[in-house]
């Protein structure tokens, strides 16, 4: 009994691990092209508002996963 809960939580941080590396990845291709697009003369404060409504996105999402 005591070993199927071992079982059961590691499996869980399988789960929350890969979910963080693809957000992580994700992420990292949205500011890698956000990078791109201000090194041709984009307006900074648009690509901040696109950055935090991401991440209020990714925590609400986060919220809804923990829960």
């Amino acid at each position: 009994m005591v070993y199927e809960e071992e079982r059961l939580n590691i499996k869980r941080e399988e789960k929350t691990i890969t979910i963080g590396l693809i957000i992580g990845l994700v992420l990292g291709l949205i500011t890698g092209i956000l990078l791109d697009i201000l090194i041709l003369g984009v307006s900074f404060f648009s690509i901040i508002g696109i950055l935090t409504g991401s991440l209020i996105n990714i925590m609400n999402r986060n919220k809804k996963i923990s829960q």
